[in-house]
């Protein structure tokens, strides 16, 4: 059965399949392999998986595979289509897998909304005077906002095509981070304003301008429902956040604080989509809407506490990673797993000029402030005082 409906400015096709065929996992038995044979054979399996697009019209838009590894070991490809799930929805995703797994007999509970019913109930929101506010509010903002940090990229435009995604992790230990935590909840800010500013003051220094407008990626699940939390889906929503580190006079603590503010602010308008404010503001510079806003930061924090991930990890230790979007250059996703504050990187290498990611990732310029040395992994808590 074929339903149709819009959310935001796009109008949508999905399918409802009454049944799909049991899931099989491929498994490739490298038990009696060489060591070099195994690491090609999950290199290859990595490099397949990590950049391939799926059909969206064909079910599944996922893919598992497993390689059987000498002494019981089991190494786990998993590909998920952002289409389908969020970030919360990936963690819940893995958590439900788990528990079928430890439990094969166990049923998960049956929801009363799904979500379609979800999208239908968040449209019938965007009739009322909320909408209309949040409307009023970013068209006053659009041609005030600047436009995206101004990095250093190549010319070559071909460079922009189809790009393949890299990933740069640094981890924080649980004692640092929850003394960093501490230091932020006494000034007033929560985690995950702290790292917005932390990367935005990278990202100044970096740019032409320090004027400039992050895409921000946050979870949109309205409470429509009890069961709302348990549904899996894509409930992302983008929210321009300006940023301006012009005057160099103001503390960071200052800087944080005023991010902090205007991120409340426009949360509290979000019901008028950040893809819309996009095209508002495409139109009124008379700019192309591709790579509009390439530059993002994903919280997986949440802003008023801490979120762990640690569901991800349920399986075992994660070994490689990485994420990637369309019209999407730059996206730092920050996020706890068993209590460690981990900061990631994914970017398109080729947009950039040689070089510049790792060097804003981690130089003696940067790292002495954001992660206190140039091969240390973790914030510098000075920068709060």
């Amino acid at each position: 059965m074929q339903r149709a409906f819009t959310r935001g400015a796009y109008r949508l096709q999905q399918r409802v399949l009454p049944t799909v065929p049991r899931y099989r996992i491929a498994a490739d038995d490298k038990r009696k392999e060489s060591l070099l044979g195994i690491d090609a054979a999950i290199e290859a399996a990595r490099n397949e998986l990590s950049h391939q697009v799926r059909k969206t019209d064909q079910w599944p838009l996922f893919e598992v595979r497993a390689t059987l590894l000498p002494a019981e070991r089991i190494r786990l490809h998993v590909s998920l289509d952002l289409l389908i799930l969020d970030a919360y929805s990936i963690s819940q995703f893995f958590h439900e897998w788990h528990e079928l797994y430890e439990h094969p007999g166990k049923a998960l509970p049956q929801l009363g909304i799904t979500f379609r019913d979800y999208v239908l109930a968040d449209m019938q929101n965007q009739q009322g005077e909320t909408y209309r506010r949040a409307q009023a509010y970013w068209i006053e903002r659009v041609e005030r906002l600047p436009s995206a940090p101004d990095l250093p990229v190549r010319t070559d435009p071909s460079a922009r095509k189809s790009p393949r995604f890299s990933r740069r992790e640094a981890r924080m230990d649980k004692e640092r981070w929850d003394k960093l935590k501490v230091m932020a909840r006494e000034r007033g800010l929560t985690p995950s304003a702290l790292l917005l500013a932390a990367y935005s003051e990278v990202l100044a220094l970096w740019s032409t301008s320090p004027h400039f407008t992050l895409n921000l990626t946050v979870s949109n699940r309205r409470l429509v429902h009890q069961d709302v939390n348990h549904i899996l889906g894509d409930f992302t929503s983008l929210i321009m956040q300006e940023v301006d580190r012009r005057d160099t006079a103001v503390t960071f603590t200052n800087f944080a604080l005023r991010l902090q503010q205007q991120f409340l602010m426009n949360i509290e308008h979000s019901q008028f989509s950040g893809v819309l404010v996009l095209r508002e503001w495409a139109k009124w510079f008379g700019a192309p809407l591709h790579a509009t806003m390439p530059v993002v930061f994903t919280s997986g924090l949440i802003w008023s506490g801490d979120n762990e991930a640690s569901d991800l990890e349920e399986f075992g230790t994660k070994v490689y990673a990485v994420s990637q979007t369309s019209q999407v250059w730059l996206d730092h996703h920050v996020m706890e797993v068993k209590g460690e504050l981990v900061l990631t990187w994914d970017a398109a290498d080729a947009v950039f000029e040689e070089g510049v990611l790792n060097a804003m990732f981690c130089s003696e310029s940067v790292c002495s402030w954001y992660f206190g040395s140039s091969s240390s992994s973790t914030l510098y808590c000075a920068l709060l005082p």
